[in-house]
């Protein structure tokens, strides 16, 4: 299963639900909620029927337009940022890319997965940390 279809996956999540509800979540969050929930069961399901890949997820996304040395560097710089997210368990993993990639709030993060704002902030500390430990202490 590749990008495209887990994307669909989500989308069709998404309608099944009846679609966004005006709330305390934004519509991206609502829907970075869903993606992490179809993202998690795809993992379980993959761990359980390994399938094999049918070319490197990462050349996927670089593009074809760089030159060579940029995509040996790309290619590394996105497995080393995908190693640390790795690092970090689900609930983790969950606020610190809803907070620091997407840009989502603490306050929204907690509506949508349905936590107190402390316990957001809480693991956003101590995702930052294990994910700068995981880079090797310096800034990512």
């Amino acid at each position: 299963m590749d990008v495209d279809d887990l994307t669909q996956e989500v989308f069709l999540v998404a309608h099944r639900r009846g679609g966004y509800v005006a709330g305390p979540a934004r519509p991206t969050t609502w829907l970075a909620e869903i993606a992490l929930r179809v993202l998690s069961t795809h993992r379980r399901t993959k761990r359980r029927k390994p399938e094999k890949m049918a070319g490197d997820e990462l050349d996927a996304m670089i593009s074809d337009r760089a030159a060579a040395d940029d995509q040996v560097s790309a290619r590394r710089a996105l497995a080393r940022v995908q190693r640390c997210l790795e690092g970090l368990d689900e609930e983790h993993r969950a606020v610190f890319v809803l907070f620091e990639l997407e840009g989502e709030p603490c306050s929204a993060i907690a509506a949508a997965l349905g936590i107190p704002v402390g316990t957001v902030y809480s693991r956003l500390h101590h995702a930052r940390k294990k994910f700068t430990d995981a880079w090797g202490g310096g800034t990512p």
